[in-house]
């Protein structure tokens, strides 16, 4: 959901909440896994364009927070510790499982 204009958050959003909906809804499943996405910082000119994303962001009632360069290490120990300036995460990002979204609309 952290999109970076307005309508990117709100499609990201409806679709979070079809995804989400979609068992009750038609009775199909296309795998949604919510497991949050990190967008690191590596300039301060990342660090401006991230706080004024998630101030839009969190205008439109995206739940993204900013985490220090220590937590993006503990986040994704796959960086090199110390290379960040920071960045944005959002728990409630995730995916959908692609052949299992296109199986569901087959079957539905």
């Amino acid at each position: 959901m952290q999109g970076g204009t307005p309508e990117a958050v709100r499609l990201s959003s409806w679709s979070r909440r079809f995804y989400l909906g979609q068992p009750d809804e038609i009775g199909t499943d296309s795998g949604f896994t919510e497991q949050g996405y990190l967008l690191p910082c590596f300039t301060e000119a990342d660090v401006a364009a991230a706080r004024e994303r998630m101030a839009m962001q969190t205008a439109l009632g995206v739940p993204v927070r900013w985490l220090d360069p220590g937590e993006v290490d503990a986040a994704n120990p796959t960086l090199a510790p110390g290379q960040t300036l920071g960045g944005t995460f959002c728990d409630q990002d995730g995916f959908v499982a692609p052949p299992r979204n296109v199986a569901a609309y087959t079957w539905r």
